[in-house]
């Protein structure tokens, strides 16, 4: 009984990278965005996944994105870790746009989040603060809006007109407060898929340590919104990832038919 339940143990600990692949149906979707695919990278907490992001870069390339976007702390507190992400948006730049909002790792220390500001930069991602771009394929419109964390909801702007209106938020938990806002889909991270997975049931905790949080990872559909909750790429401060692989998650969009 013993050697079962540390083989159980041993089965959850052992963390593999992996791409987790939707299908989002958009009614109206013009069919020039018809298998459009965004990729999503979330929450990495400095993390590295082979040498210098080197895996990591090589999945989200075999993806052949047409966007990438960002969902926040990509960078942890006050540490500092630049070389592998500077590795990563060197390569992950050169695929296609690259799309990124604020977490609150970032907002822990102005110099860090100073220096990935500077990557953003030199790479050309392009981090949205209350602000949205449009990105175009084949003459057909998607807008991407960024809210960065923290931000009050009394700021936040409506869809701009587009084909497709994208918003990215760090934070799952603002969802339901934004159906009316005029967004086809929404991207965010913060809850690392629930950190302690237990199978069958779902994430465990919470990063602000609640239990069985309810956005732990997936989709979800809240008004005429499909939120993407991506479980995330790093480590919690707090607990290790149990049955709860870190992911790349990859969204194609196609028509409602």
């Amino acid at each position: 009984m013993l050697a079962v339940i540390v083989l159980w143990v041993v089965m959850g600990l052992h963390n593999t990278l992996e791409v987790t692949s939707y299908v989002i149906k958009i009614s109206d979707l013009p069919k020039e965005l018809d298998g459009t695919k965004i990729v999503q990278l979330s929450d990495l907490h400095y993390q590295c996944f082979g040498e210098q992001n080197e895996k990591l870069a090589e999945l989200i390339e075999a993806e052949n994105p047409d966007v990438i976007v960002i969902t926040g702390d990509t960078i942890d507190g006050t540490k500092e870790y630049f070389t592998p992400i500077a590795c990563l948006l060197a390569r992950i730049s050169k695929i296609c746009p690259v799309y990124a909002v604020s977490g609150n790792h970032e907002l822990d220390s102005e110099y860090y989040y100073g220096k990935l500001l500077q990557l953003y930069e030199k790479y050309g991602v392009k981090e949205l603060r209350n602000e949205s771009v449009h990105f175009t394929k084949n003459d057909a419109d998607i807008v991407f809006y960024g809210i960065p964390y923290g931000m009050g909801l009394e700021n936040m702007k409506m869809a701009e007109e587009a084909d497709v209106a994208v918003l990215l938020a760090h934070d799952p938990q603002i969802a339901e407060y934004v159906t009316n806002y005029g967004y086809d889909v929404m991207f965010s991270g913060h809850l690392h898929g629930g950190v302690v997975r237990i199978p069958f049931v779902g994430g465990l905790l919470g990063t602000d340590r609640e239990f069985f949080p309810k956005y732990d990872g997936g989709l979800y559909r809240c008004g005429n919104m499909t939120m993407v909750n991506a479980r995330g790429l790093g480590q919690s401060p707090f607990a290790p990832r149990f049955y709860n692989n870190p992911e790349i998650v990859s969204v194609t969009l196609s028509a409602d038919s």
